[in-house]
């Protein structure tokens, strides 16, 4: 392994450091800004109405309403639900453990969980024929068949769908369909992190943001509260509310899970002074033994911005990073290739692969592929797998 220093001045800035890891031959590119008196940056505010109409409810279609009457009728049924009508939340259904008084007992091991069950050879393929029946229909996008049975996130469909994490799309003609391909808005994905415990556009604790982005009446608000924990919290101001109702992007879902939610922070405690001086599941210094795992690990240019120069602390605050442009122009620049990928994302991505939560298909990073609906439910679903109930606030 070789270490290359490249230090370029200027008459507008101060010393700029580069410093590449050369891993086999090829560089891994990390930024280090360095700067004694750094601009504040004024953030603006920009007010616009969503153009989405999202209802205060779902309501499901016949195909549907008779998969989750397969689920509650099947041997999952006493742990799905209490009064065979509705589906407990998804981190509920993880905190579920077979104990010796329950049935199931008779036939499973006592102490046995709900994902062992539902990762069961078995039990996989019921539930992806459950998610075959409810999305039967041709989907109107792709004029081909909705659900294929042998993707990976189709047995993760049906309790996502019914759990409320994630909702089915509604063709007036055609009536309801899923649409595994399509894209997961930004406002969608923060729904979904506090679906897993409550269902869909919750309404238990909704308030404006202290960044004044999301109000009361938005189905995503508590989701976003989650994220803003106080004016200095990397998620504060982030994003305009138009910027909300983009596709995301894995890089973006990941960094919005690793250091914006507040569940995963007070699970892991600190990215700081754990088992890594920088770090929670891997070492963001030395993040090799990950990143030799996929195709396209080294593809991408990496930079950190540094915000003290004798500690070396590393800024997790993108705006460190995107400086005074939206996030719409960051991302594409990102895209471009014009500007690396901030660290603070890239190791989120990193840290979501080294906890088995996202599936990146043909071992590919693609960190600036946007979300699909399909791989939100492999997501979610595995996220109240690592989140169940008595973990979360």
């Amino acid at each position: 392994m070789n270490i290359r220093h490249l230090v370029t001045k200027s008459f507008d800035s101060d010393n700029e450091i580069r410093r590449s890891l050369i891993v086999g031959g090829v560089p891994l590119t990390l930024s280090f800004e360095a700067s004694a008196n750094k601009e504040v940056n004024e953030i603006k505010q920009e007010e616009v109405q969503l153009h989405q109409n999202i209802k205060s409810s779902v309501t499901f279609s016949e195909d549907i309403i008779n998969g989750k009457d397969s689920l509650v009728n099947s041997p999952l049924g006493d742990i799905l639900s209490t009064d065979k009508t509705t589906i407990k939340p998804l981190s509920q259904l993880y905190d579920f453990k077979i104990e010796e008084n329950s049935p199931l007992a008779e036939f499973l091991p006592v102490g046995a969980s709900f994902d062992t069950l539902v990762e069961s050879e078995a039990m996989r393929g019921y539930l992806a024929n459950v998610a075959c029946s409810m999305f039967s229909r041709i989907n109107p996008l792709t004029n081909e068949k909705d659900v294929n049975k042998d993707s990976f996130y189709t047995p993760y469909i049906p309790l996502a769908v019914l759990t409320g994490v994630i909702t089915p799309q509604l063709d007036e003609e055609l009536g309801t369909y899923f649409n595994p391909e399509g894209t997961v808005t930004v406002a969608e994905f923060l729904d979904s992190l506090n679906a897993i415990k409550f269902g869909c556009n919750a309404n238990n604790r909704r308030k404006k943001t202290l960044d004044r982005i999301s109000n009361e009446d938005d189905f995503f608000n508590e989701g976003y509260q989650d994220c803003v924990r106080g004016i200095s919290s990397p998620f504060f101001n982030l994003y305009t509310r138009r910027e909300l109702m983009q596709p995301i992007t894995r890089l973006e879902m990941a960094y919005i899970t690793v250091v914006c939610w507040v569940e995963f922070m007070d699970k892991f405690n600190s990215l700081y002074g754990g088992t890594y001086y920088l770090g929670i599941n891997l070492d963001w210094e030395n993040p090799c033994d990950v990143i030799d795992k996929f195709k396209d690990g080294y593809n991408y240019r990496v930079s950190k911005v540094v915000s003290n120069d004798e500690y070396q602390i590393v800024s997790l605050n993108i705006k460190d990073y995107k400086m005074k442009k939206s996030m719409e122009q960051y991302k594409k620049e990102i895209k471009e290739g014009v500007v690396p990928i901030p660290l603070p994302m890239f190791m989120s991505l990193l840290e979501l692969s080294v906890l088995d939560l996202f599936y990146f298909e043909n071992n590919e990073l693609s960190p600036i592929k946007e979300v699909s609906r399909g791989e939100l439910c492999y997501f979610v679903s595995h996220l109240a797998k690592l989140f169940p109930m008595k973990y979360i606030n």
